[in-house]
């Protein structure tokens, strides 16, 4: 196995390692109830009550090791186009790292918004996702996570745009499956090990029945 795909597949394990050993950091069971109603009479102050439950920078670190857990596997082949040069390979990390973190908090303020509603909020997560698998916008994000780049590239600007691009494919393709994991307290770890496998099959036959699809 290449060096560069042995550093990765041991972050990915480490993350999973993490993750199991503090698998209620992810999970959003800080809402006690909270309605829509509630937020509506108390205002900020269910707001801090959320907060107090869930701090959000536990949220963040455990949402970072998620990120690193279940997409480092899939980072070996862009990478590998800016091989040995560290400065590019850091530029394309932080690019796609930065804009998974951006979406992820905003992911967790939509997770708390399901939670709030009344009924089963992993059932509007599973619909949710259920639908985006079928539309035409996944697919083509799905596709391009497979995009290299026909010129060498050369500098650290090309390095962070170049991840940026994968970035957007991956979050475009993936974000409404890494929602219904942080909507499932109990069972969110082994939600989030059956996402990644969905994520491999995917990766591995981008033109799969799922991706074939139409929703129209």
């Amino acid at each position: 196995m290449a060096p560069l795909n042995l550093s990765l597949l041991l972050l990915s394990v480490g993350g999973w390692g993490y993750l199991w050993e503090g698998s209620g950091h992810l999970a959003l069971p800080g809402n006690c109830g909270l309605s829509a109603a509630h937020w509506l009479d108390w205002g900020w102050a269910a707001l801090d009550l959320l907060l107090l439950f869930n701090p959000p920078d536990q949220l963040l670190l455990s949402w970072l090791v998620m990120i690193v857990a279940m997409m480092a596997p899939f980072l070996a082949t862009p990478l590998a186009q800016m091989r040995p040069h560290a400065r590019l390979m850091l530029a394309f990390a932080l690019a796609y790292v930065g804009l998974w973190m951006l979406v992820g908090a905003v992911l967790m303020v939509v997770a708390v918004a399901i939670l709030t509603l009344p009924g089963e909020p992993l059932l509007y997560g599973a619909v949710l996702a259920a639908l985006w698998q079928v539309t035409p916008l996944k697919r083509r994000c799905l596709r391009l996570c497979h995009w290299q780049p026909t010129a060498p590239i050369l500098s650290v600007r090309a390095a962070f745009g170049y991840g940026r691009t994968i970035a957007l494919a991956c979050l475009g393709s993936c974000w409404a499956l890494m929602l219904v994991p942080l909507l499932a307290h109990h069972a969110h770890f082994m939600l989030m090990i059956l996402v990644s496998a969905l994520f491999f099959l995917e990766r591995g036959q981008p033109r799969a029945w799922w991706s074939r699809l139409r929703l129209t």
